[in-house]
């Protein structure tokens, strides 16, 4: 591990809440106190009857799209995000990174040693820093934590190494000991059953092993069709049983024929960062490259596409955090931008942003280039409280082959 990483872990990941921020600190302090006092142990749920129906959709963001393995911690991660946009204040956190989990879950396998079939290799530990090792994922991610979208970009077509930037937020995003679970450990195993089902969604998602080989994240179900909703990692031109965008259903009928096994998910709230919204739409959403930086600083970083070669998905929504450095609040003379860029390589139709939004603690500022018009809610995510009212979202077209800067403010 570098010099500036093992100073930044001396001085604890504190430091995260500092970046460059000029707020008020007492209203820092108050919004991050909000953030931390969140509870992810679903003690909300309650006693039969149930509601007729629950959907944490909503709350989700990225459909990821998994490429060659990974349906696991694909599941996994799309738990984290609804966790995290559901319960903790305010909702603008950033996607986990798949990668950093897939690397932490492979690197035993790649390196005792790489060349040998998996039955020949010894077991291996899990590097951290300052010389740390962990015995599985879990522990690591318990520990050492997990990295964000947009500073390890997901790739399951082939794992990356741990980036430094990704080293330095880990500690912000870390899973929990499950209280419920009878030995100390990270996640509490459900029973396969309706009621049992149910009652974990009225807290949150449920990860749930299916059709013998594969898993999926529960986000909902509904007494008045019978069925749980589900959202896969086989990307947004995904549907099952009439759901589209990624999204399927499983029949209560079917429950033990298509649901193999359960896991519930307890992390650690994080402290809020600054972080962006991007969302466009598109015909293939990896010829679209995307770049993140602020205005006379070299400070930018690329944060899509992720180089997984499987992924065939149309349109993204995205949220990463801002680059390292950058001194909130965004201003005239301290702009965030955005470049965009599509390649063509698979259609020449190019595409439009729909939303380009900066936030942190509860401040949200907008690029004037799409959003325009009167006060209303369309197309405004949840927890948008900007000054002036809320405007609808008016798009941005761009073009194959031609690049197009947008910027906050």
């Amino acid at each position: 591990m570098s010099d500036n990483f093992a100073s930044f872990v001396a001085n604890r990941a504190d430091i995260l809440v500092d970046i460059g921020r000029r707020l008020d600190k007492l209203e820092v302090d108050r919004c991050i106190r909000l953030s931390r006092s969140a509870n992810l142990a679903y003690t909300t749920l309650a006693a039969l009857p149930f509601p007729l129906s629950v959907d944490h959709s909503v709350h989700i963001s990225y459909v990821r799209e998994q490429g060659a393995y990974g349906c696991g911690l694909n599941a996994a991660a799309a738990c984290w995000d609804i966790l995290f946009a559901k319960y903790c204040w305010p909702n603008f956190h950033p996607n986990v990174s798949v990668n950093r989990m897939l690397w932490a879950w492979r690197w035993p396998l790649m390196c005792f040693p790489e060349d040998k079939p998996c039955s020949q290799r010894s077991p291996g530990k899990i590097p951290g820093f300052w010389g740390f090792e962990y015995e599985a994922l879990d522990d690591y991610l318990h520990n050492f934590g997990c990295a964000t979208e947009g500073t390890e970009p997901s790739n399951s077509d082939g794992i990356q190494w741990p980036t430094d930037e990704g080293n330095y937020e880990c500690f912000n995003y870390r899973l929990d000991r499950h209280p419920m679970a009878v030995v100390p450990k990270y996640v509490y195993d459900a029973k396969v059953d309706l009621n049992e089902l149910k009652y974990w969604l009225n807290g949150g998602p449920v990860r749930v092993g299916v059709w013998g080989n594969h898993f999926v994240t529960l986000v909902g179900y509904d007494d008045n069709t019978a069925r749980f909703k589900f959202i896969n990692s086989w990307g947004d031109r995904w549907h099952h049983l009439g759901a589209d965008d990624g999204f399927g259903f499983i029949d209560y009928s079917k429950l033990n024929q298509e649901i193999d096994s359960a896991q519930v998910y307890q992390l650690q709230p994080p402290k809020s960062i600054p972080c962006a919204r991007i969302r466009f739409k598109s015909q293939y959403r990896q010829d679209v490259h995307l770049w993140l930086g602020f205005e006379g600083k070299s400070a930018v970083r690329r944060i899509w596409p992720t180089a997984q070669r499987q992924d065939k998905s149309w349109n993204l929504s995205l949220i990463v955090p801002l680059p390292r450095g950058f001194s909130w609040p965004p201003s005239a003379q301290n702009r965030v931008f955005l470049d965009v860029y599509d390649t063509g390589a698979h259609s020449n139709a190019g595409g439009t942003i729909e939303e380009f939004t900066v936030g942190f603690c509860g401040q949200y500022h907008y690029c004037g280039d799409i959003t325009h018009g009167p006060a209303n809610n369309i197309g405004v995510p949840a927890g948008y409280q900007p000054t002036g009212g809320v405007q609808w979202i008016t798009p941005k077209s761009f073009k194959a082959g031609e690049m197009l800067r947008l910027t906050v403010p």
